[in-house]
């Protein structure tokens, strides 16, 4: 059962910086990390990555499903009833798949960076709305640019970061800070949203 104190503990980091905890609090997405950079072969998948990171939406709306039909706020939601009583009487064969496909998501992530939390992770779908109206946020200063591209080499999600401005804003950053941190030009600044006087 989730603690209590967890789900506070994420809304509130939500709240101040966004989706933090999927760039560096979040276990499974540690681990994508260390694999990928083991990893002596990169993949880019910039022609249908777009596209895939709309899955992450309908792994939500599967969760939310699953979690309305065992909580019974809404009785008989259409097709979860059934998967909800495989899943109970099916266990071992539920087990057995889970852990085909995990093993699946970190072979992948030798050759994609962060593939569950980019493509299908529902819980990095709920809370990304939560990258626009944060506390604190990543702005690109283009005058300190040079776009020599390192930022977007050590983004973990593949974002466009020279030619968007909203991009470190955007739903789809993790709030990693990698482009932060390695920028030898100091173009990326934490700011705030809270206006001064």
């Amino acid at each position: 059962m989730i603690r209590s104190w967890l789900i506070e503990g994420i809304a509130l980091t939500s709240i101040l910086f966004g989706r933090i905890f999927c760039g560096l609090i979040c276990p499974f997405g540690t681990i994508q990390d260390i694999f990928h950079r083991i990893s002596p072969k990169k993949i880019e998948v910039n022609r249908i990555d777009k596209l895939l990171r709309y899955l992450k939406y309908g792994t939500l709306l599967l969760f939310a499903g699953l979690v309305i039909e065992l909580t019974h706020i809404w009785l008989k939601v259409p097709f979860m009833d059934n998967l909800l009583l495989f899943i109970i009487t099916h266990d071992e064969i539920v087990f057995v798949a889970v852990s085909i496909f995990a093993v699946s998501i970190l072979t992948l992530s030798f050759f994609v960076s962060r593939p569950w939390c980019r493509y299908l992770c529902p819980f990095g779908a709920l809370i990304s709305i939560s990258n626009k109206m944060s506390t604190f946020y990543i702005e690109r200063e283009e005058k300190k640019c040079i776009e020599c591209g390192i930022c977007e080499e050590k983004c973990l999600t593949g974002l466009n970061l020279i030619n968007r401005e909203d991009a470190t804003s955007s739903i789809e950053c993790i709030r990693c800070f990698e482009c932060y941190a390695i920028c030898k030009r100091n173009a990326f600044k934490l700011r705030t949203r809270i206006r001064r006087g």
